[in-house]
């Protein structure tokens, strides 16, 4: 992989906050990617092919809406000074209801929550707390798309039937669920305009083995923030597959390199954007599967009186 494969990837994965292509694209399609980083279309699926046959994307994951299912996400970051007491947490956080997902970074994680109400917000993050024995920061929330319909049992469904193959064949889901490929259509047009679910690239980072991935926290003086927030975006945004922008408080940005050189030039320079007081660099190690819970989440609204359990297939999970 390089540069360019990455830019293709993080078009594909990060997209929740963007409209669809088209009535029927469940992902930005080839063409739409080509056109916005003025690249030919053939380039564009012939790299997106290689990358799924060298198995850097293993397999396309849907993410359901949060609000579709009644829920906010925020996420929090933990700091550690002993590195055995981090690899230890992340069995222990799968005791935490709501726990969605967890980014290992080299010093740190950056963990995933999901809660219907601030305070059972607050309880989730005092039993964080307890368990792992160390005090969780908010870093920002992950804001989504309103959905403005409620989704019936049978959207439900659909969103369960591509969990684990998002890009499944419209006839293939209807064969399953003994409903007509134009029911499917039809709602699947309905869900993807609604935004009611984002599909997510999941990949094998140890295949990159000559690309960083890191990320950068930025502390800003709020009188300054606005020239603060142009000066990161002007130098950073080239080299940043994600970037988390609020209002207010520190903002982040989850950048790629090719040597060690670049970061530290990137902090360097970060550190000298008008209105930065202190800049924060970790580097990604892994992230840890914690699909369980959004499999039960998706479970209850299929069954809404607990009569089923759903449970990802075992290869989906990587185990």
């Amino acid at each position: 992989m390089d540069i360019l494969d990455v830019r293709i990837f993080c078009a594909m994965g990060f997209c929740q906050n963007l409209p669809p292509s088209g009535p029927l694209d469940r992902r930005p399609s080839p063409g739409v990617i080509a056109r916005n980083l003025g690249l030919d279309i053939r380039a564009v699926k012939a790299r997106i092919k290689r990358m799924e046959a060298e198995g850097f994307i293993k397999h396309y994951q849907v993410l359901p809406n949060y609000d579709a299912l009644g829920l906010a996400c925020s996420v929090y970051d933990i700091r550690f000074d002993n590195p055995a007491a981090k690899r230890e947490a992340v069995s222990k956080l799968r005791l935490v209801d709501g726990v969605v997902g967890v980014d290992e970074m080299a010093n740190s994680m950056m963990v995933s929550l999901v809660f219907p109400a601030p305070s059972e917000l607050q309880r989730q993050v005092a039993l964080v707390k307890e368990l792992i024995k160390v005090e969780p920061t908010k870093a920002y929330d992950i804001a989504m798309p309103r959905v403005q319909t409620k989704l019936s049992q049978t959207d439900w469904l659909i969103i369960k039937s591509l969990r684990y193959d998002a890009l499944k064949p419209a006839k293939r889901i209807a064969e399953e669920l003994g409903i007509t490929v134009r029911t499917v259509n039809n709602r699947l047009q309905r869900l993807i305009r609604q935004r009611a679910f984002f599909i997510v690239p999941i990949v094998s980072v140890e295949k990159v083995a000559h690309l960083i991935f890191y990320a950068m926290f930025f502390f800003l003086d709020e009188s300054r923030r606005k020239e603060a927030v142009r000066g990161i975006l002007e130098s950073f945004t080239n080299r940043s597959f994600n970037q988390v922008l609020r209002e207010s408080g520190p903002i982040v940005f989850f950048m790629f390199a090719e040597r060690m050189s670049e970061c530290e030039d990137s902090h360097i320079a970060a550190k000298g954007i008008d209105g930065v007081m202190m800049v924060l660099m970790d580097f990604y190690r892994e992230s840890h599967d914690f699909s369980e819970c959004i499999d039960r989440l998706i479970g209850q609204k299929v069954a809404p009186h607990g009569t089923q359990d759903y449970i990802a297939p075992a290869s989906a999970r990587g185990k």
